[in-house]
């Protein structure tokens, strides 16, 4: 086990203990395709077309789910109260937004859904009896859960005020932000330790430093030499050098998206 050093930054941090990450890479060594997801929590709600500017200028796009296990995948990153409703009206749960929608025009209730990516919907998780166009115009799909306990199945829904959708999925090709790389508060010994929290705080700031000090794989972010602008810029190259450290900290102080 290394040692790790402490950097006496006089700031004192909160944190509540979640085991729950806030966003997940799907890696290829595990069957994915080395994406990364993220669960963005909207308390007051959010229509789908705001879910989705607001996923593209955080860098990315609403989720696309194209397999099974990609879906399976991503409920990990929502599989948490914060990210459902219940609706009393229905006794369903509503869960996030993801890319999914139908073409105006297109026949009802299954014909002409699409991806925000433009790709067809050659897979489906559609909860039993979804979709059904049961109101005015639900041309877009988000998980929900017609009764018992919350599962990675969706439906279609149109924007309906008085229904309010808890969050959206983000889908990323590379990772949104690289210097999320711990939980803030959380030890050494914590399970939460070196797991992404989706907060830049002193306590990235730490953990890279050590890192970065050490030679852990971890400290290497970037090609040496590579200016800013270069294709090579955050690329790591296999090395630990100045080069690093100084992307790093280019990167914590912009923050994230």
């Amino acid at each position: 086990m290394r040692t790790r050093i402490s950097l006496v930054l006089g700031i004192a941090m909160a944190w509540t203990a979640s085991a729950q990450p806030c966003i997940s890479q799907w890696q290829n060594a595990d069957g994915g395709n080395d994406h990364w997801y993220q669960a963005v929590n909207t308390p007051f709600g959010i229509t789908w077309s705001a879910a989705a500017l607001e996923s593209v200028a955080r860098g990315g796009t609403l989720v696309s789910i194209t397999s099974t296990e990609e879906n399976d995948h991503v409920f990990t990153v929502i599989d948490g109260t914060q990210f459902w409703v219940f609706h009393s009206p229905s006794s369903a749960y509503l869960g996030p937004w993801i890319g999914a929608y139908q073409v105006p025009g297109a026949p009802e209730p299954d014909q002409g859904w699409l991806w925000v990516t433009g790709e067809g919907m050659s897979y489906t998780r559609w909860h039993p009896g979804q979709p059904n166009d049961g109101g005015d115009g639900q041309q877009y799909a988000h998980f929900w859960v017609g009764s018992g306990p919350i599962r990675p199945t969706w439906q279609d829904l149109e924007w309906n005020p008085s229904v309010t959708i808890p969050g959206y999925v983000i889908e990323f090709i590379s990772d949104p932000c690289r210097a999320d790389v711990t939980t803030q508060g959380a030890s050494y010994a914590d399970p939460e330790f070196g797991m992404k929290d989706c907060v830049v705080s002193v306590a990235d700031l730490n953990y890279y430093v050590n890192d970065w000090v050490v030679g852990a794989s971890s400290g290497d972010m970037t090609t040496q030499g590579a200016p800013e602008g270069d294709p090579l810029y955050g690329v790591p190259d296999g090395q630990v050098t100045a080069a690093d450290l100084n992307y790093f900290v280019n990167a914590w102080v912009r923050g994230c998206p």
